[in-house]
């Protein structure tokens, strides 16, 4: 199978994507990804950038009531499509890839609970993190590592500590995904 290009988003993209009112297809620049059985899990606002207008089928939450974001469990976007756990997820896949022939499909995965900051203390350091950016004439690819740091200063660290828990959550919901959909036969 060849792998699926990324459709890469520039800074005014990424705005306007960040509070939910246009998305871009990330899963196949060149719209074929029903094509190929592909699956992704990620958390956070990185998928909100992987999908694009007319995919919201291909993206599934996680045991969250909304689409979650990197350090928070919900973004304010709900989606029509959710599951419980991985082995949901797996009947999910088995049906879409074998039954309907079809791909592509974006498991989005909140952080842990124990780790989830409040989603308006984000937006408020975002918010001032990017006014800073675009003070500072931050631009391109230095935006994403700026905002992610003078998050992490103006949380005390927290912000980091639920990007890496939200890491292994995903890491874990992978494995837990790979080895139902492998006991499907």
């Amino acid at each position: 199978m060849r792998p699926l290009p990324r459709a890469e988003l520039d800074d005014d993209e990424m705005r306007v994507l960040r509070d939910g009112s246009r998305w871009r297809d990330g899963l196949s620049a060149n719209g074929d990804d029903r094509a190929h059985p592909c699956v992704s899990g990620e958390g956070g606002d990185r998928a909100r950038y992987n999908v694009f207008d007319g995919a919201r089928d291909h993206l599934v939450r996680v045991g969250s009531d909304e689409l979650p974001s990197f350090f928070s469990r919900g973004s304010g976007i709900c989606l029509e499509h959710q599951i419980a756990g991985a082995e949901e997820g797996a009947r999910l896949m088995r049906a879409r890839f074998d039954v309907l022939g079809q791909g592509g499909m974006l498991f989005a995965v909140p952080p842990p609970e124990e780790t989830a900051l409040p989603r308006a203390e984000v937006e408020q350091h975002l918010a001032a993190a990017m006014k800073q950016a675009d003070g500072e004439g931050i631009r391109g690819k230095q935006v994403t590592p700026f905002l992610l740091g003078e998050l992490v200063k103006r949380t005390g660290g927290r912000t980091l500590q639920a990007n890496l828990a939200l890491l292994e959550n995903n890491a874990r919901f992978a494995a837990e995904l790979a080895v139902a959909y492998a006991s499907l036969g």
